[in-house]
């Protein structure tokens, strides 16, 4: 069969239903960051002690935490977006994955292992959006 590949049970997806899957991955993973983020924002906009603000690249440790939740909210209207199906889903998520990303950079010295792994579920996200997130392929 053209197009199909092995599904772990050994039956075949054509290429339309792994491209939903990956689209539903990118939504998932921006649910769960959105969720991730707004705790890491409000954390930071209380001051707590798990965080070290002297390795911050530049502001303070509230002005992060706002941001962060900032990026969870219009996280989670993203991901609601784009499991709808809506015509600017691509665009708009890679938009918001994007600023993630730089804002995780920035941040990346307070801590690094959270990072690093948002980092690489960003770049996972963008991957599915724009390979797999068109629904006009041929």
């Amino acid at each position: 069969m053209r197009g199909a590949v092995s599904g772990p049970g050994g039956e075949g997806l054509n290429a339309s239903a792994r491209d939903e899957a990956w689209v539903r991955f990118a939504a998932t993973m921006l649910l769960i960051g959105a969720a991730a983020n707004a705790l890491y924002g409000v954390v930071g906009l209380l001051g707590d002690d798990h965080l070290v603000p002297a390795e911050l690249i530049f502001g303070a440790l509230e002005f992060w935490g706002g941001v962060n939740l900032v990026i969870g909210l219009i996280q989670f209207m993203v991901a609601l977006l784009i499991l709808t199906g809506a015509p600017s889903r691509v665009f708009l998520g890679v938009l918001v994955t994007g600023i993630n990303l730089i804002a995780q950079m920035m941040i990346m010295g307070v801590y690094p292992l959270w990072s690093a792994t948002v980092l690489v579920i960003d770049v996972l996200i963008i991957y599915a959006l724009v390979v797999h997130g068109s629904s006009e392929r041929t």
